[in-house]
């Protein structure tokens, strides 16, 4: 919630309507007085960051604890740069306050800590939803907190996911996240269908990363008959693409 109200109170990084962001970035040198490709010009966007004391929340690896480190080209006392928060986040330096709690209300109530304590476990989702539905776009009522990705996916497919005749096909992106295409393949099996036949992988275009709207739609508009379920994460995970979602589920439904 605090992100949130840090980002919407400022306009710093707001892009004027028509506005590119070569341009953006153009004027912003212009304002600093330095060059885009000097670390002048990166630190002075740092420093102007709404959400850069967010990076004090949490712990980055030091150099000198991490495996393949050339320890003659660099400082090992250094933090790492982390690039690799789409597969697993930083660890928050809350999380050691937040675990000691949880571990002293076992300690000190046993079977009672669910339901007394600190922060009762049977209730310790509630706090989570009014954030969680700003996020989703989602009412309180209909956001619930639970499990972990992959098991709420297969309890997403077992009811969504209703092969019948010629329609028995999962539609899903190219580079889903690994565990995502576990979960795909597990429920197409289970369904007695096979994965090499029961799935259709929207590629993007050759020498292309991202893919293109109106290739998604005539996809769908192809093999739409063909069609038990469409899979696509709002955010690409691997290439940060963010889907129109609207349109694509608008033609989706219109193909039942």
């Amino acid at each position: 919630m605090v992100l949130l109200k840090s980002i919407n109170k400022s306009d710093f990084f707001k892009l004027d309507d028509g506005q590119s962001p070569q341009l953006f970035l153009d004027r912003k040198a212009l304002q600093f007085q330095s060059e885009l490709n000097t670390k002048q010009f990166a630190v002075s966007m740092d420093d102007r960051d709404p959400l850069g004391y967010v990076r004090q929340k949490f712990y980055y690896p030091k150099l000198q604890t991490l495996p393949n480190v050339d320890k003659k080209r660099v400082h090992l006392s250094h933090e790492c740069i982390y690039l690799c928060g789409q597969s697993l986040g930083l660890m928050p330096v809350q999380t050691f306050k937040n675990m000691d709690a949880f571990m002293h209300d076992w300690a000190t109530l046993g079977v009672y800590g669910h339901f007394t304590g600190s922060n009762p476990w049977a209730k310790c989702d509630i706090p989570c939803i009014p954030t969680m539905s700003l996020l989703v776009g989602g009412q309180i009522k209909e956001v619930a907190v639970m499990n972990q990705l992959s098991s709420n996916l297969h309890f997403m497919m077992t009811t969504f996911y209703q092969p019948k005749g010629e329609r028995y096909k999962i539609l899903y992106e190219d580079h889903a996240f690994p565990s995502d295409q576990y979960a795909i393949h597990s429920q197409i099996k289970l369904r007695g269908y096979d994965p090499k036949d029961a799935k259709i992988v929207l590629k993007a275009r050759e020498n292309e990363r991202c893919l293109r709207t109106e290739d998604i739609l005539e996809v769908l508009r192809r093999e739409g008959h063909s069609i038990a379920l469409v899979m696509i994460g709002g955010i690409h995970y691997y290439t940060g693409q963010l889907f129109d979602i609207e349109t694509i589920t608008r033609v989706a439904h219109e193909q039942v």
